[in-house]
């Protein structure tokens, strides 16, 4: 029998684990990427032309949480992979489950669309062209399924033009474009945006500019990477034990409150969780220090300066560089009338599945969890799979359609209304309901039953990948030990943090208090 075969657009980390579970469901994927390598933005390259990332750029989430549920990272990797060391883990990967052989290299896709008989058979027509010819000649392929796994950072977005840009003598960047801090010493640097992109930036600079500055339409909230010298995301990232309300309250008490003002007027107005985390820690050294400094939103340019919504002026400004994040695009599909984006919104079932459609096409990675995307775009990748194959269903049109206008009531509700919060998703909850469509997803009950120790650390600890390969389609043996070992006790970098009370004592309270509370509900 002829193997089903797959067009995955993209070879960064999407692409890759998507092509591992399309030959894990036997499926033959075809990886199209438009550069010579994979591993997406993650291969650093000095062209400002090509998109990668920064020369210092390090993961923001741990390695813990990071890495697929299949390939644990090795063993001596540091608590937060350096993007070599990111791209390594990539690249074993690939090599691990015989993945580079499905790669097709220097390809870019330029158009997809629905094949003459696609009501019957769900298949599309994929356009590319090999970039490394001259003559740019365009082959078409028919293809059973298509996975769009080309990143959220693609394309940079950025404010129309300012008043008196096109007057300005200095530079002008977007920060996909930044690569090193070599040619910035002693020069004045305005950074636009105050994402984590923005923060990088910033502290690449701090030590060698002559003066930093980044500029803000609001006040922001700054979270560390490391709680009490571990990841942040080991403590944060663990089932729901207590109510969305605590939990905001227990992160807002370690986050630091970052104004863009000295008035009070602009003192902070929107909870922690209702945006996405920026996080750094040397920037507040920075600030102490006065190599950085945070000022108000621009307003326009002049020839060597810009001035600000306060109308206070910035002189002699020697470069600005925009971090004002990403315009989402799926202008490959059918010249961008099939997936409508207005200002970063759209509409995806599970930010996948366009309703209307049969589940033969899907989009991997354009979600923004609280947590690495990775794991995340794995389990879409092994949804997707899933379905293709027949062993579960997608709901209905209607279904569907009725799910994401509760979710754009919720979001409405509780994030910011900017182009940044349009496909927040918490990662615990999100991985769980996938898990769920697949049946994956760990039965707490009948673990504590048969296995009462790895239940008690699927609820209580890291919800590390592993945990959703105990069970179910394509369960891995090794994930049981992983788990019970996810304290990285082989961490070369970082010491065991003072405990003032044992593990045990603080679960067993833990416990007291989920028993009482449903105690409380019941009766």
């Amino acid at each position: 029998m002829v193997k089903k075969r797959v067009a995955i657009v993209g070879a960064g980390a999407s692409g890759i684990t998507a092509a591992r579970q399309c030959v894990d469901y036997g499926f033959e994927p075809v990886i199209f990427e438009k550069s010579d390598v994979l591993g997406g933005i993650l291969h650093y390259s000095e062209d400002p032309q090509k998109h990668s990332v920064m020369h210092s750029t390090v993961m923001k989430y741990s390695t813990e949480l990071s890495v697929f549920s299949d390939f644990p990272a090795p063993k001596g990797y540091p608590e937060f992979m350096h993007h070599t060391k990111a791209l390594k883990y990539l690249e074993d990967y690939a090599n691990n489950f015989n993945l580079l052989g499905y790669l097709k290299l220097n390809t870019e896709v330029c158009q997809i669309t629905r094949s003459k008989n696609y009501s019957d058979s769900g298949t599309w027509m994929v356009e590319y062209f090999d970039v490394t010819s001259s003559e740019k000649k365009v082959i078409t392929t028919e293809f059973d399924a298509v996975l769009i796994c080309t990143g959220m950072h693609a394309r940079a977005w950025r404010p129309p033009v300012y008043r008196l840009e096109k007057a300005f003598k200095g530079r002008v960047i977007d920060s996909q474009n930044y690569k090193n801090s070599t040619t910035y010493l002693n020069k004045t640097v305005v950074i636009v945006g105050f994402g984590n992109s923005a923060v990088d930036i910033a502290c690449d600079l701090a030590p060698v500019a002559k003066q930093v500055y980044i500029t803000s339409r609001r006040s922001t909230w700054l979270l560390d990477q490391l709680d009490s010298k571990k990841p942040w995301d080991l403590a944060f990232n663990r089932k729901k034990s207590c109510s969305e309300i605590c939990e905001e309250l227990f992160v807002e008490c370690k986050a630091d409150k970052i104004s863009n003002s000295d008035s009070s007027a602009n003192e902070l107005d929107h909870p922690f969780l209702s945006c996405n985390f920026t996080f750094s820690n040397c920037l507040q050294l920075y600030l102490a220090s006065g190599r950085v400094l945070i000022k108000p939103n621009l307003l326009s340019f002049a020839e060597t300066g810009v001035e600000l919504e306060d109308r206070s002026i910035i002189q002699n400004v020697d470069e600005v560089i925009f971090a004002t994040g990403y315009d989402f695009d799926f202008s490959i599909i059918e010249n961008g009338r099939l997936i409508r984006v207005r200002y970063n919104d759209f509409h995806l079932f599970q930010h996948m599945y366009l309703p209307g459609l049969l589940p033969t096409l899907a989009v991997i990675g354009h979600v923004q969890p609280r947590g690495s995307l990775w794991p995340v775009a794995e389990m879409q990748a092994r949804y997707f799979f899933h379905t293709l194959s027949g062993q579960t269903q997608l709901p209905t049109s209607f279904k569907m359609k009725e799910e994401l206008e509760k979710w754009r009531c919720y979001m409405s509700l509780n994030y910011l209304k900017t182009q940044r919060h349009t496909q927040i998703e918490d990662f615990v909850v999100y991985m769980d309901r996938l898990a769920s469509y697949i049946g994956v997803q760990p039965d707490m009950f009948s673990l504590l039953w048969s296995d009462p120790r790895l239940a008690f650390q699927c609820f209580f600890g890291p919800c590390i990948s592993q945990q959703y390969r105990l069970g179910g389609a394509h369960a891995c043996p090794s994930a049981r030990e992983i788990i019970m070992n996810n304290r990285r006790k082989n961490s070369m970098y970082l010491a065991e943090p003072t405990k003032r009370f044992s593990r045990l004592t603080v679960n067993i309270s833990l416990i007291t208090i989920v028993l009482l509370l449903l105690l409380w509900l019941l009766f």
